[in-house]
């Protein structure tokens, strides 16, 4: 018999991560009134934000880059290369080469291959 205290099936994923509640408190400060004011207490939302930021798991960022780095190329793969053409410069395509260049390298290569008009190869 259950007193009760046992997790329910489901329910850990569930529940909040200490992540995701640290990240609704940022949101709270930094969208409270005063926070374009040079105050004490932004000097010291900001000490915390940047202790914070640097507790954060190696792995959640890993895992974050590599969901973020996937949309990216899904969508650069469904408006098509033609259109978003892997050049230097264009921001999607740098926030490849730094995080996922095995990506990048990808859709370089189809850029390269296309003819000057933009048509298909």
């Amino acid at each position: 018999m259950s007193d009760g205290s046992e997790a329910l099936p489901g329910a850990e994923s569930d529940a909040p991560q200490p992540d995701d509640l640290l990240y609704e408190a940022w949101g709270v400060i930094a969208n409270a009134s005063g926070w374009l004011e040079d105050t004490e207490w932004r000097a010291a939302a900001e000490r915390w934000r940047d202790k914070w930021h640097a507790t954060l798991s190696a792995e959640r960022h890993a895992t974050a880059i590599e969901d973020l780095t996937e949309a990216i190329r899904l969508t650069v793969e469904y408006i098509g290369i033609d259109t978003l053409p892997a050049i230097e410069g264009w921001s999607w395509y740098d926030a490849l080469l730094k995080y996922a260049p095995e990506k990048a390298a990808v859709l370089a290569a189809i850029t390269h291959i296309l003819p000057p008009s933009g048509g298909r190869a």
